[in-house]
């Protein structure tokens, strides 16, 4: 067996054979609470009526649209007539 071998399979046994308070260590830390969610008001799409966050809507000939209308319309460039 070649030292540097001979060297990691001793120095695995030891690790194994270890006791956990010589191998692991758990102490208490101090972690500031994460900010408030932000609240964006809930719009209802005007093509499918699906309600949706603010900033996750998009505009559309005039129409409030939820992002699944969207990226519909705009793939099929079907936009509806407006409302």
């Amino acid at each position: 067996m070649d030292h540097d071998l001979k060297a990691t399979v001793e120095f695995h046994g030891r690790i194994i054979k270890a006791p956990d308070d010589e191998l692991l260590s758990a102490d208490t830390v101090q972690i500031p609470p994460p900010r408030k969610a932000q609240i964006h008001p809930t719009f209802g799409c005007q093509v499918c009526g699906e309600g949706f966050p603010e900033i996750c809507g998009r505009t559309a000939s005039g129409l409030a649209v939820c992002m699944d209308c969207f990226k519909k319309l705009t793939e099929r460039n079907a936009w509806p007539e407006r409302v």
